[in-house]
């Protein structure tokens, strides 16, 4: 029930994780997705991918549902 502001490039984000839950995307992928090409900072993905973090934080948990497979990518990990 709590309204929370979201950039453009973060909803963007959120919806190529979406569409599989659990589908673990390489930071390439999503560079692709996001901006069409490498991006040359790293930076530019790692900070969508915090505010999404914090966009999909749960009320009293510290559970994330944005996960990082280390030396994969990212993926949403599904409610059980």
């Amino acid at each position: 029930g709590e309204q929370r502001h979201v950039s453009p490039k973060v909803l963007r984000l959120l919806d190529v994780l979406l569409r599989d839950p659990g589908r673990v995307y390489s930071h390439a992928e999503l560079e692709q997705a996001l901006w069409g090409e490498p991006q040359e900072h790293s930076d530019n993905l790692r900070q969508l991918l915090y505010q999404a973090r914090k966009v999909l934080r749960l009320p009293n948990s510290t559970h994330q549902l944005l996960q990082t497979k280390h030396g994969l990518g990212y993926y949403l990990q599904e409610l059980p």
